[in-house]
């Protein structure tokens, strides 16, 4: 059987049409559409192409924005071993967006992406954990799981540490948000004592890891942890800060 049968006969079961010519459902991307091309290669099972049209399709750009559809996409590309459709799968699960809310199968397909050592969905998992969403609550597994995506770089991952340890570690309550969106929120339950020298390290280096309206949410977050330290605390955490970044750097030239 051809693989565009096998890719019709998937998506027939999940109640998505697929037409013969350079669309997923009549209408939706012309023959003059850039997507066209990408979702020809869709259609005939190509992964890094059902991963784009799903995408599409989870943020509406070039097509419609459907989540049922971007599900259904991002599932196809995740069960040949797509990383990054596996993590935004596993999100999808997370929020019940497209599908029934599911932590169990967030957490499969995460782990699955992390596996991969793909960076954000171990920041995902990081959040799972915290808030004991299909795994038993543990703040000691958080905060590994944040400290494996910090490590590749990723910035939120970072202010979850920053607020961690600000906070007393374990003391966080994040919730998942779809790829792109807002930084999860943060209830405080304080269990340990502070570390406020490590937060303000975490919290300058993901200030130093994104531009924007998110650097200057994290830089205020940083300047309130400052008021909370001596100006030999600071000065120790921008040492910390900057020994964390040139090993980063230097690893990332290797």
């Amino acid at each position: 059987m051809a693989t565009r049968d096998i890719t019709a006969r998937r998506l027939a079961g999940l109640g998505i049409t697929l037409v013969l010519v350079g669309g997923i459902t009549a209408g939706t991307a012309s023959a003059q559409s850039p997507l066209t091309e990408v979702i020809r290669m869709a259609e005939l099972g190509d992964a890094a192409a059902q991963y784009n049209v799903g995408f599409s399709y989870a943020y509406g750009t070039g097509l419609p924005r459907n989540d049922e559809r971007a599900v259904a996409w991002y599932r196809l590309a995740a069960e040949q071993g797509h990383a990054a459709a596996q993590h935004h799968l596993g999100v999808m699960y997370a929020n019940g967006e497209g599908t029934p809310q599911d932590f169990t199968e967030a957490i499969e397909w995460l782990r699955k992406a992390a596996a991969q050592n793909y960076s954000t969905a171990r920041y995902y998992l990081g959040v799972m954990y915290a808030n004991g969403e299909g795994v038993p609550q543990d703040d000691g597994d958080a905060l590994a799981w944040f400290q494996d995506a910090a490590a590749e770089g990723e910035a939120p991952a970072m202010y979850m540490l920053g607020v961690m340890y600000g906070d007393g570690v374990g003391s966080t309550r994040p919730s998942v948000v779809r790829p792109g969106g807002t930084t999860p929120g943060v209830r405080n339950r304080r269990l340990r004592s502070a570390n406020h020298v490590e937060a303000y390290k975490w919290l300058s280096l993901a200030a130093s890891h994104v531009t924007d309206e998110e650097q200057r949410f994290y830089a205020t977050v940083r300047d309130r942890t400052a008021r909370r330290l001596s100006a030999d605390e600071i000065a120790e955490a921008q040492q910390l800060a900057g020994e964390w970044q040139a090993a980063f750097e230097q690893r990332q030239a290797e």
